[in-house]
């Protein structure tokens, strides 16, 4: 079984739904650490094909720069 598998079903994924919730509401003072967000990337990390790493990325710059252009 796979990390894959790990996070598709059972508590774990109960585990990662709670802090995706969480990180999506906010800053760190909303509920998560940098070392818990770490810890996250860590496990997962390994496990996602690097062009998809690198469009997200992409996507959230685009994102965050259109965002900061508006309050400008």
């Amino acid at each position: 079984m796979g990390i894959l598998d790990e996070l598709l079903g059972g508590q774990r994924q109960k585990e990662y739904k709670d802090f995706v919730n969480r990180y999506e509401q906010g800053s760190p003072s909303e509920g998560y650490s940098d070392q818990e967000v770490l810890k996250r990337y860590g496990e997962v990390s390994h496990a996602v094909p690097p062009t998809s790493t690198l469009r997200r990325r992409k996507k959230r710059w685009a994102s965050s720069r259109r965002k900061s252009e508006r309050r400008s």
